[in-house]
C-alpha cells in the first residue's frame, strides 16, 4: 500500500481511484500549509482553485498513521494509475519536483462533482492545488500557458 492510499484512510487490497473529487477531500482542506495561494475563484481563468499540501511531515503527521509521502515519483505514479495525465514530458527539467496533470471528465461523475469537470493539478515539492475549469476552452488554455513554461 502507497503512502497516499494511507493518507486516504485506505485498506490494503482497495481499489486506487484518484478523482479530483477525492484529491480534494484528502489534500486541500482548510488550514492545510502550502505554499500556493488560499482556495477560490479564479476568474480570469475561468477556475475554482482548491490549494493544499501533501508530502510527508513525519510519522503521523496527518493523522494516526498516516504520513504523508516523500516525493513527486509517488503522487505522479497512482494519478497515471487513476486516470490523470502527465501535461509536461518527465524530462522536463522541473519534472518530478514540479509538475502539471490533466483530468478529462468522466462521463460516469456524479453530477455537480469535479469528477465531471475539467481539472488541472498543479504540484511543486509537497505544495499541491487542483484547479476545476468552466469548460474544455478555459483548460485548454490554461494548458497552452502551461507547456509555455
Amino acid at each position: 500500500m502507497s503512502a497516499l492510499d494511507a493518507i486516504a484512510g485506505m485498506l490494503v487490497g482497495e481499489r486506487k481511484d484518484w478523482t479530483p473529487s477525492r484529491l480534494i477531500a484528502v489534500f486541500c482542506q482548510p488550514g492545510m500549509r502550502s505554499g500556493f495561494r488560499e482556495s477560490g475563484r479564479k476568474d480570469e481563468t475561468r477556475s475554482d482553485w482548491r490549494g493544499g499540501f501533501c508530502a510527508y511531515l513525519g510519522t503521523n503527521a496527518y493523522g494516526e498513521g498516516i504520513d504523508g509521502f516523500d516525493d513527486g515519483h509517488a503522487l505522479w505514479g497512482e494519478l497515471i494509475e487513476s486516470g490523470w495525465s502527465l501535461i509536461q514530458d518527465p524530462g522536463d527539467r522541473q519534472f518530478p519536483y514540479a509538475f502539471y496533470m490533466e483530468w478529462r471528465p468522466r462521463e460516469d461523475a456524479a453530477p455537480g462533482t469535479p469528477d465531471g469537470e475539467w481539472c488541472m493539478v498543479n504540484y511543486c515539492e509537497g505544495d499541491f492545488g487542483v484547479e476545476l475549469y468552466d469548460d474544455e476552452a478555459a483548460y485548454r488554455s490554461a494548458e497552452l500557458t502551461v507547456r509555455a513554461l
